[in-house]
């Protein structure tokens, strides 16, 4: 007879044990802690059938064990009629989209648990919908774990979709679970309404810097959420670019974690500075106070065209560089403050390919970052109206999908909401846009050497002259055709409808549709 037990035997003595004193309804035992004993589907069904009877315990965990979907679908069970646990831990175990499934339903019917925690399991995008679905009713669960999944851009698609209309969960982790640009934006759009979360985990995925952005412009309107998290996520200058202007005037953001991304150093640093003094800062007026120190005024929304056409978006797009376009057009997206400098850039895109300087893939790419970055400036109706016609205009070109479309519209339509009155926004876009009339006429000459170092760029120096070219040379008749002799209502008509000024037959179709006679006149003249 041996007279040692195993450890084997040892930890399946001590979990008997344990399971005896929750059968038995222990009013001692309040926390079961069972993280690493090798547990299975078999331990995990009896702890389940001793719950059921149990009126004490109120947290359980269960982490870095081997049960599966049959074990979290008895659990599942189990929670549907106990009314007692607060906390459930099933981080690192083996549970796929059924035991999740499970899991999910039971929130529709249990309003007790309020944490629950299924870090680094096998949950898909079918568990995560489910978990989107239950939550959209459960009032009660407030932190929610799920990092280290195979959840995807659609699982990620239907949990933002919860929190739009979700008010108690205050912190969710998403982190590793190959979510896309998709699922990021569609986290943007969804916390702009939302009230509730405070810390949300989307490191280890891949969101970009269309993600990112979509993420920076949440920011502008959420002043609940204090934790982001996106760590190692293929951020680069134009997502970190949007985070900084978007903490300018945000002052609840109190970590920020970018580690790991393609961000340089100055950059970096100035987002470091930006929300450490949102944590050291005791409201929100000192928060801007010293950010204003640090920085001067942030620079304000226009809802027309950029007033100064030495802006930094309109010296890039005149610049001469004889990069592959590729480098131009990536230089420009951060730089783009407004619908008409989406405009600008979307002549040059789309010229670009056209010319063959760039792929239809990378079109695609390059146009729903630009636009992505242009959606968030849509403060008043005139700025909305633009958009959207640029969105029709590159929609129709082939270079946005109908998803990417209705991504950008909604998005457009969110910022749109959000920045009342629309009075005081349309006499700023009739003070810019008079300011554009009369900044056009007064560079006319520059304007002139500078369309025709880009003419003789076409004819020799190659696709990136060329395209830079046709958008210059077509401003130039533009400003010189048509602002010059005239300031009439129909050049208004007419600029103002204008989403492609590299689009010869589009500028065609524009000028005829105000069917005033002397603006074609004076169109044919500067394009001959």
């Amino acid at each position: 007879m041996r007279l040692f037990k195993s450890k084997a035997e040892k930890v399946k003595a001590e979990i008997d044990k344990i399971i005896g004193r929750i059968a038995s309804n222990d009013l001692t035992l309040t926390e079961v802690v069972l993280n690493g004993r090798g547990l299975g589907d078999d331990e995990a069904v009896r702890i389940a059938a001793a719950l059921r009877v149990n009126s004490h315990v109120t947290k359980l965990y269960l982490d870095v064990n081997n049960i599966g979907d049959a074990g979290a679908t008895s659990l599942a069970g189990m929670l549907s009629v106990n009314s007692t646990i607060t906390v459930l831990t099933l981080g690192n175990n083996n549970i796929g989209d059924v035991g999740s499934t499970a899991l999910a339903g039971m929130l529709s019917v249990n309003f007790t648990i309020t944490q629950l925690h299924l870090w680094d399991n096998k949950i898909g995008h079918v568990g995560a919908t489910a978990f989107g679905k239950a939550l959209r009713t459960n009032s009660a669960i407030t932190r929610l774990s799920l990092h280290d999944n195979n959840i995807g851009d659609v699982g990620s698609t239907a949990l933002a979709g919860m929190l739009s209309v979700n008010s108690t969960i205050t912190l969710l982790t998403l982190g590793n679970n190959k979510i896309g640009h998709v699922g990021a934006t569609a986290f943007g759009k969804a916390l702009r309404t939302n009230s509730a979360i405070t810390e949300l985990y989307l490191d280890n995925n891949n969101i970009g810097d269309a993600g990112a952005t979509s993420l920076a412009g949440m920011l502008s309107v959420n002043f609940t959420i204090t934790q982001l998290h996106l760590d190692d996520n293929k951020i680069g200058h134009v997502g970190a670019t949007a985070f900084g202007k978007a903490l300018r005037t945000n002052s609840a953001i109190t970590r920020l974690s970018l580690y790991d991304n393609n961000i340089d150093a100055d950059l970096s640093t100035r987002i470091d500075k930006l929300v450490e003094i949102n944590k050291n800062s005791t409201s929100s007026d000192e928060a801007r106070r010293r950010k204003t120190e640090l920085l001067g005024p942030p620079p304000a929304t226009t809802a027309g065209a950029s007033a100064n056409l030495e802006s930094r978006f309109y010296a890039k797009l005149m610049e001469e560089d004889d990069r592959n376009v590729n480098f131009k057009l990536s230089e420009l997206i951060p730089l783009i403050e407004d619908a008409h400098d989406a405009v600008f850039f979307y002549t040059l895109l789309n010229f670009s390919y056209k010319s063959g300087g760039i792929t239809a893939p990378d079109r695609s790419r390059y146009a729903f970052d630009g636009l992505c970055v242009a959606s968030v400036t849509t403060s008043c109706t005139a700025s909305i109206v633009l958009f959207k016609l640029l969105l029709e205009k590159a929609s129709n070109d082939g270079a946005l999908t109908a998803a990417a479309k209705f991504e950008l519209d909604r998005e457009a339509e969110v910022t749109h909401t959000s920045h009342a009155p629309f009075v005081q926004e349309l006499r700023e876009r009739i003070r810019s846009n008079a300011a554009r009339i009369d900044g056009l006429e007064a560079n006319a000459e520059a304007l002139s050497r500078s369309v025709e170092k880009l003419r003789a760029g076409i004819r020799h120096q190659g696709r990136v002259q060329a395209a830079v070219g046709m958008a210059g040379a077509v401003l130039n008749a533009v400003s010189l055709g048509i602002m010059g002799p005239m300031l009439s209502a129909a050049v208004n008509a007419t600029i103002g409808s204008i989403v492609d000024f590299g689009d010869v037959i589009h500028l065609q179709a524009v000028v005829a549709a105000v069917g005033d006679a002397s603006v074609k006149e004076a169109l044919d003249a500067g394009l001959a």
